[in-house]
């Protein structure tokens, strides 16, 4: 699955792609996780890594696909989330701030470790709109600080909502 969506990722950009020198960018951070509603009444707060690959057309437009792992405090044991998504960020770029709005969309996959041999793994599309800033880092105009909030929303049986906060880094080539 992950193979496929990075040769149509590949595929993409190189229609995209304007110059032997394309602008493809990497990023890496940490999330945390507020949960809403329904979801709320299941785990507490979550947190976990994500790391994403993109390319960036016509340096307002970002394209990547993103994967994040999430971990939960709650009473089922060893609850998480994980997520194989495509993200797309409109950006402005405002000196050393770039001000930006997004939406995220993918497969999420729960798993449920109940006992030490068994483990349960439901899949669901997701959808989350974002809005961020990447602010120069200062050691490098290709280093950037990478701070977002997003909304979102999983459609297992149950509909999941939650509010995240990431911050990381991303280093454009």
């Amino acid at each position: 699955m992950m193979k496929r969506k990075i040769i149509l990722l590949a595929f993409c950009l190189a229609i995209f792609s304007k110059s032997l020198f394309a602008q493809f960018f990497t990023g890496a951070g940490a999330t945390a996780v507020y949960p809403l509603d329904y979801f709320k009444s299941q785990v507490d707060f979550g947190y976990g890594p994500y790391l994403n690959i993109g390319y960036c057309i016509a340096n307002h437009i970002d394209v990547a696909l993103a994967c994040d792992y999430q971990f939960y405090n709650t009473m089922i044991p060893d609850f998480k989330l994980i997520s194989e998504s495509v993200m797309v960020k409109y950006k402005v770029h405002l000196g050393k701030y770039a001000p930006y709005l997004g939406l995220k969309t993918g497969i999420y996959q729960s798993r449920i470790k109940p006992q030490k041999n068994k483990t349960i793994r439901n899949n669901a599309f997701g959808l989350a709109p974002l809005l961020g800033v990447q602010i120069d880092a200062g050691i490098s105009n290709k280093l950037k600080f990478d701070i977002s909030t997003s909304y979102s929303m999983l459609f297992f049986r149950k509909k999941y909502e939650y509010m995240a906060l990431n911050m990381g880094m991303v280093y454009f080539f």
